[in-house]
């Protein structure tokens, strides 16, 4: 059977509907493609670098340094809009929409403590109101003589520029190519299936199955029976059962072109079921980290710590993997009320109420078990719209998976069955 390969994905951006509560651009991820639950048909780095190049091109990003004090934010029709002034003529150039995170970057510089709450909330009372906003922050705009870095781009479909990032002049620009870059320059990460590829306006999220005979190439040169008619694997294929037994192992590479992180890998398990994904079993010893430093060496900098992390990465993830699998045999007298005592600040209410809605999922596993929880915990972060505040709940639910096995080792929990063997992390 001949087998067609699949072509790289077309980029895609959305721009969601702003309310009328809204000061701030709020878009939907500007890059989103992956696997589907329907079947498997993993992508690879040269699509998502090719992808990602052309978002690029198609938001055309452009850098701005000067001072805020020759900035003047002003409300249009209840969204913030800033202008730069031209020092040489005194000129306001052309009015640029607010992403939420430049919104709030600006006034964590500009502003007093608590400062954005106030002018937002004389905003939303009346025109006087507004003009009362718009007062305050010219007043502490000019106070601002230090340059700064404004990072901006043009979404398709926006009559004018967004704002994107306010940050400092001394940020080091480490952009998703240069990281995607970084991983094809890395042999070993450069053949690994891309399970999926996001990016929003805050970060990018790249996620890697640490099994290369996952590719589609690899899958037909190892002779896998194939059924590219829709684009996936023949359910009857020995990938597909393999990939349905349960989680697989990956490592999700995370960058922000904005500031809202470093770049960083984690170790991970993805689930085809529910496309479920989960972080943090093996506490410190499964994330890395590399700064906005920057520089020539930038790319080759990351590119060898990722190299060292994908060694780590297949003895951890492994050992993920058969703990994920064996949490459905560790039974807990009441999963709900052990979720809320751990749960403590980490997750919101909103939060630990899907979680206790998703435990219920039949992809869930046996109730009031510690699998349930952690897969509750995963199902119920794919609802979350920003993409960090997802990571945070599946890194939650690896650690959760990690205590969940201490405590059930110590008695704290009853194990189903008195062999089950416990992972070590």
């Amino acid at each position: 059977m001949t087998a067609t390969l699949p072509t790289p994905p077309a980029p895609r951006v959305e721009v969601l509907d702003r309310t009328d509560s809204e000061a701030y651009l709020t878009t939907r991820a500007l890059l989103d493609f992956g696997v589907d639950s329907a079947g498997w048909n993993p992508g690879n780095l040269t699509q998502v670098r090719e992808s990602a190049s052309a978002l690029r091109t198609l938001l055309d990003p452009q850098e701005i340094e000067r001072p805020l004090g020759h900035g003047l934010l002003a409300y249009d029709h209840g969204k913030a809009t800033f202008r730069v002034m031209d020092p040489t003529t005194g000129a306001f150039g052309e009015p640029m929409t607010m992403t939420r995170t430049a919104l709030r970057q600006m006034a964590s510089r500009v502003l007093p403590g608590r400062g954005l709450s106030f002018v937002e909330a004389l905003r939303k009372m009346d025109d006087a109101g507004r003009k009362l906003a718009e007062i305050n922050w010219t007043k502490f705009l000019q106070k601002q003589t230090d340059a700064a870095l404004v990072r901006t781009i043009k979404l398709p479909g926006e009559p004018l520029r967004s704002v994107r990032a306010v940050l400092s002049q001394r940020y080091a620009i480490v952009d998703n190519l240069d990281v995607l870059d970084a991983l094809m320059n890395n042999p070993d990460a450069a053949q690994l299936p891309v399970i999926s590829v996001k990016i929003t306006d805050d970060a990018m999220r790249v996620r890697l199955a640490l099994d290369p005979s996952l590719l589609p190439e690899e899958a037909l040169r190892i002779g896998n029976e194939m059924n590219r008619a829709g684009g996936f694997l023949a359910k009857s294929s020995e990938i597909y059962a393999k990939l349905l037994e349960g989680p697989i192992a990956m490592l999700e590479v995370w960058n922000s072109e904005v500031g809202k992180a470093a770049v960083n890998a984690r170790i991970g398990t993805f689930k085809l079921a529910c496309l479920n994904g989960m972080t943090g079993w093996g506490g410190d010893n499964s994330s890395w980290r590399w700064f906005h430093s920057g520089g020539a060496g930038s790319s080759d900098r990351i590119s060898n710590g990722i190299g060292e992390a994908l060694t780590t990465a297949r003895v951890i993830g492994a050992g993920m993997v058969e703990a994920q699998k064996a949490a459905a045999n560790v039974a807990i007298d009441d999963a709900f009320a052990l979720l809320e005592r751990w749960a403590d600040k980490s997750l919101t209410k909103d939060q630990l109420a899907r979680t206790q809605e998703a435990m219920l999922h039949p992809t869930s596993g046996p109730r009031n078990s510690l699998g349930s929880v952690v897969e509750g915990l995963t199902l119920a972060a794919q609802s979350e719209s920003d993409l960090l505040a997802q990571r945070d709940m599946e890194a939650f639910a690896g650690s959760f998976l990690r205590k969940g096995f201490a405590a059930a080792s110590d008695g704290f929990i009853r194990n189903q069955r008195e062999e089950i063997e416990i992972p070590e992390a």
